[in-house]
């Protein structure tokens, strides 16, 4: 908005237009410094962010309903995440064995989960949390069956693209 108390005491049109052109200048100068500190601020620590998006913020690595299916490969097996999001297996051992397990493992991050269970026919499920580009091992005793009603996919992460 133009402050006409600035302009008091010019008396030309050429004195008019510069003292004008200097509002413009310094409102886009203060437009620019207050949009570099917001960027700065929400790439820095996001303490800029309402109660509401706090709470959207914090869903971003939750689980979504996109998801891939896999084909279960031997014990040992790599996979790669493709993005941010979990890898969850549920499954029956059909295999004569009667303790059982089946681990996920993130070598490079130390960590890794599983679920065991005793007898023939029993089903499991676990999943485990990944970033895009981690690498996750899956092992297990005997024969899996992933087929329907079971699974084994990878599910995206509610932020990932």
């Amino acid at each position: 908005m133009l402050d006409i108390e600035k302009l008091k005491g010019t008396e030309t049109p050429t004195e008019v237009g510069l003292k004008i052109n200097e509002i413009i200048e310094t409102s886009k100068d203060s437009i620019d410094n207050i949009m570099t500190d917001l960027n700065d601020k929400a790439d820095t620590d996001l303490t800029n962010l309402t109660n509401t998006g706090k709470e959207f913020a914090s869903s971003l690595p939750m689980p979504s309903g996109r998801y891939i299916d896999l084909t279960l490969g031997a014990s040992g097996t790599t996979y790669t995440a493709p993005a941010n999001g979990w890898y969850s297996i549920h499954c029956q051992n059909t295999a004569s064995v009667t303790d059982w397990a089946v681990i996920f493992q993130l070598k490079d991050k130390k960590m890794g989960i599983g679920a065991s269970r005793y007898n023939k026919g029993s089903s499991a499920l676990t999943s485990i949390p990944c970033q895009k580009g981690d690498v996750v091992t899956i092992y297990y005793d005997g024969t899996l069956n992933t087929a329907s009603p079971y699974w084994f996919t990878f599910i995206y992460a509610e932020g990932a693209k």
